[in-house]
C-alpha cells in the first residue's frame, strides 16, 4: 500500500511528532488492525490512526475546480471558474500580454 493515507506516510507523519511506534508496528495496526505490542500506549495508537484516516480523507477531497474536465482552450486561456483560487485571488488571475 503506497499512496496518500499508506501506513508508511502514516508512519512518518506520526514519527516527526515523537511518536515511537515502528513502521511495522504501524503496518500491523493499519493493515492487519491488531494491537502491534502489549503495552504500547494508546495515544500512540490513536496518533498513528489519525494520521492514516487525515491523510487518507485529503487523498479523496477534490476541489471542485480542480475535479473539472474542461480542456484548455486552443484561442488562450479559459476564463477562471468563480470557485477557482484565480477567481478568489485578483492577483493570482492571468493577465493580458503589455
Amino acid at each position: 500500500m503506497q499512496g496518500p493515507g499508506s501506513p508508511r506516510l502514516a508512519h512518518h507523519s506520526a514519527a516527526i511528532e515523537g511518536n515511537t511506534l515502528t513502521l511495522a508496528d504501524t503496518i500491523i495496526l493499519m493493515v492487519d488492525e491488531r494491537v502491534p505490542v502489549a503495552g504500547t500506549p494508546v495515544r500512540e495508537l490513536y496518533e498513528v490512526a489519525n494520521h492514516y484516516e487525515a491523510l487518507a480523507s485529503t487523498a479523496r477531497a477534490r476541489p471542485a475546480w480542480l475535479a473539472s474536465s474542461r480542456s484548455p482552450s486552443r484561442t488562450g486561456p479559459a476564463a477562471p471558474r468563480r470557485d477557482s483560487p484565480a477567481a478568489l485571488s485578483p492577483a493570482l488571475s492571468p493577465r493580458a500580454p503589455g
